[in-house]
């Protein structure tokens, strides 16, 4: 399982910014659909977002969020709350790793490394901690590092 820790810095919203082009705010519709590309706040991502994960560092603040229609390499697929109580990061990775896997099988009806993808997340660090975040997004990046996706890869009934 692979795993991305936010770590808030205001140099790797300046990288992000400069390697995708995106200089303002994702737009989102009525149903909190993204449907213009832009910047999405880390710790404001929705589930069914849809980013490019190429190129970022482990220092997340943003991501370049954009309409699943386009090409892209990373969706969020699931979030959820950590407890309270001190930072732990082994705690943390111990607990993602397996919600975030199910979350994906979920997500997309089954095994899912046979698409092309794999399960990934990003953690509040120590710093976000303090200061009270406690989400967990889980999302899947494409195993190739390219934007090989032009859809979602939700399940549709």
């Amino acid at each position: 399982m692979r795993t991305k820790a936010w770590l808030v810095s205001l140099l790797a919203v300046g990288v992000i910014g400069a390697l995708t082009g995106c200089t303002g705010a994702a737009q989102r519709d009525a149903d909190d659909q993204i449907t213009g590309a832009g910047k999405v706040d880390a710790f404001e991502m929705r589930v069914g977002d849809c980013f490019i994960t190429a190129k970022l560092s482990d220092e997340i603040l943003e991501v370049p969020g954009l309409p699943c229609s386009q090409p892209h390499d990373g969706e969020v697929v699931h979030i959820f709350a950590l407890s309270d109580g001190d930072y732990d990061e082994t705690a943390i990775m111990a607990k993602a790793d397996p919600t975030c896997a199910k979350a994906t099988e979920d997500y997309v009806g089954g095994d899912y490394k046979p698409l092309g993808i794999d399960s990934w997340y990003f953690y509040p660090d120590p710093q976000a901690w303090s200061n009270g975040s406690r989400d967990v997004i889980c999302y899947i990046a494409t195993t190739s590092g390219e934007n090989d996706l032009s859809a979602s890869v939700k399940r549709t009934e």
